[in-house]
């Protein structure tokens, strides 16, 4: 995670079974709930761990 002027970008992997479309939503909802400030908040996925 990292913070700069009001803003904070999370990156993560996802694992497999999991929409990351849904998964982002989903952490950026849970992280701003608990900010108090205004800060914005990216969420970037940076791998998806696929088993076959």
């Amino acid at each position: 995670m990292t913070e700069r002027r009001g803003h904070l970008r999370i990156e993560f992997a996802t694992a497999a079974g999991h929409h990351p479309l849904h998964v982002a939503r989903a952490v950026r909802t849970a992280v701003t709930a608990t900010l108090t400030s205004d800060a914005t908040v990216a969420v970037l996925i940076t791998a998806m761990n696929v088993t076959a």
